[in-house]
């Protein structure tokens, strides 16, 4: 069985350890013929089927080198080892995983802190003040009206005492809930963004169908005008016949500010081959003026942005795992003291 990421952290980097920079297809077969797989685990696959175990996992064996300063890429497909990278091989260490990386290297400390918090800090640049006082507003109006309504029960019928910090404390669970989910959002988000054409063209091509559109996926370069590199652009059938479709473009690999200019280029191309409704993908956000300018004329143009992408993943299923479900039961008062008691009259 093809090991877990973790385990290709030291191979990759003494596979590179004299410095020459190697495409990711050598590195691959390097790391075969180092790690002495056997055919059956060449042919592992991903739950998706989409890719092999051993392409995924020095994926994200190189991601994480990357992001703790041991490997650069002077391209896009090409991973070269650092003199910091290098001086980690000279120790002698082996046992290298992601809770090393995050005692030794300050870069990947960093990281991590950074997908934690960033998502926070979208979701205030979408949100006005108002709004978040709102919300702020209404939850802590909700949290009082619980409390208020337990101490009345508490009152009534000599509840007891330890009842009183239920809400309270299933509103921290809540809390800590919605700030992992933030975390989640923005990791996501980040490596995503980070990824090359074609797994960014692979996580999409999975995606859609998974929200209920057909599998059929039908290239076509549109003529968009947009400030980034286009890496998927083409039609997607709402329904296996075709009777329906939109079209779809989508890029990452950009933290810069979506326009409505490019917005406009895009809604302007599906005009002018009859296409009245598209969407617009992108691991970035879009500006206030592109998100406005949505509809225009008989085209509607439906804008996804990193975070609504993240959203949509965990929605799915796709790129992510369930680590625990808690489930936080509650004493049944109406059959304990009303039903059970009446049929024992």
């Amino acid at each position: 069985m093809v090991p877990s990421f973790e385990f290709f952290l030291h191979p990759v980097l003494y596979l590179l350890k004299d410095g020459t920079p190697l495409k990711r297809d050598d590195l691959r077969i390097a790391c075969i013929n180092y790690m002495k797989f056997t055919e059956e685990e060449l042919e592992e696959k991903i739950n998706s089927g989409k890719r092999t175990k051993i392409v995924d996992r020095l994926q994200w064996a190189t991601y994480y080198l990357l992001k703790a300063g041991l490997l650069t890429r002077p391209s896009q497909v090409t991973d070269q080892i650092t003199k910091e990278g290098q001086k980690l091989l000279e120790t002698g260490i082996k046992n290298i995983d992601r809770q090393f990386l995050r005692d030794h290297f300050e870069s990947f400390r960093l990281f991590e802190m950074k997908t934690r918090e960033s998502a926070k800090l979208r979701l205030m640049e979408k949100q006005n003040t108002k709004k978040r006082s709102k919300k702020s507003k209404k939850a802590s109006c909700s949290l009082d009206k619980a409390e208020n309504s337990l101490n009345k029960i508490i009152v009534n019928n000599n509840t007891p005492q330890c009842m009183m910090s239920l809400d309270n404390k299933l509103y921290k669970i809540e809390q800590e809930i919605d700030e992992l989910s933030e975390g989640l959002i923005s990791e996501l988000r980040d490596i995503v963004n980070d990824f090359n054409k074609d797994a960014f063209r692979c996580l999409l091509l999975e995606l859609i169908p998974k929200m209920g559109y057909s599998s059929i996926f039908e290239e076509y370069s549109l003529n968009a005008q947009v400030a980034h590199d286009i890496i998927l652009s083409g039609f997607v059938n709402i329904d296996e016949m075709g009777l329906n479709r939109f079209f779809v473009l989508a890029h990452n690999k950009t933290d810069d500010e979506i326009s409505q200019i490019d917005v406009e280029s895009f809604i302007g191309a599906l005009s002018s081959i009859g296409i009245n409704l598209g969407v617009y993908i992108t691991t970035s956000h879009f500006s206030p003026e592109a998100v406005s300018y949505q509809i225009y004329g008989s085209v509607r143009c439906v804008l996804i942005d990193g975070v609504a992408l993240a959203k949509l993943m965990i929605k799915f299923n796709i790129g992510v795992i369930t680590r625990k479900i808690f489930t936080v039961k509650d004493v049944d008062q109406e059959y304990l003291f009303t039903r059970l008691t009446q049929s024992l009259k």
